[in-house]
């Protein structure tokens, strides 16, 4: 299918057929396709240039509503895509321990680099949202950098963490020194302060 345009929550191929845009763009367009005050914004902005390779005044003033939105957030790096995000999450775990090994929950998004894909070096998944493994995962010596967790599994059919699991699973990685970076990447469209607000997750790092 080659779509040439987008308009709502619908799009159009080159062939005339109409489809209902399910999944939002990938979640990248919350309010749809040509939303009217964002075509309005941008145009006002392309006679000024665009894809400036250096930060920008409106980059800050939206650093600045996510910061006063969810407390936890101390700094702000824009990337280009949640890989992006989470490889620099990662590399900054392993820099800040000393350790390199992750924990990662089977059926999360964490984008498509290959250290988060099934069979990627220095990475130890487990199975769904449940409570048994992780704290023989995060005994003594266990050699982990950081915890990755999202509110919902993103790749397995957007099921959410049991009530409680995230906060408990964030309070056993402080109290063995391990970085929980939570992944809200889809989550932060969810409300205003993005799922976490709802979790009990205080946070140590974020996407």
């Amino acid at each position: 299918m080659v779509v040439a345009e987008g308009r709502g929550a619908r799009l159009t191929d080159v062939d005339g057929h109409v489809y209902l845009d399910l999944v939002n763009n990938y979640t990248a367009m919350v309010h749809g396709s040509a939303f009217a005050p964002v075509t309005d914004a941008v145009a006002e902005l392309l006679p000024n240039g665009f894809a400036l390779a250096s930060p920008h005044p409106y980059q800050v003033a939206l650093a600045e509503v996510l910061a006063a939105r969810v407390p936890s957030v101390q700094r702000v790096r824009f990337t280009n895509s949640c890989t992006e995000a989470a490889l620099l999450a990662a590399r900054i775990a392993a820099r800040a321990t000393g350790r390199r090994r992750l924990l990662l929950i089977d059926g999360a998004r964490h984008g498509s680099a290959a250290l988060f894909l099934p069979g990627g070096l220095d990475v130890v998944r487990r199975r769904g949202a449940t409570w048994t493994p992780w704290p023989r995962c995060l005994r003594p010596g266990h050699g982990t950098a950081a915890v990755f967790a999202e509110p919902f599994l993103g790749a397995d059919r957007v099921r959410p963490a049991a009530p409680g699991f995230l906060a408990a699973l964030a309070a056993l990685a402080r109290e063995r020194d391990v970085l929980f970076a939570l992944d809200e990447v889809q989550g932060l469209r969810n409300g205003f302060g993005g799922e976490r607000a709802g979790s009990g997750v205080s946070g140590q790092a974020r996407g």
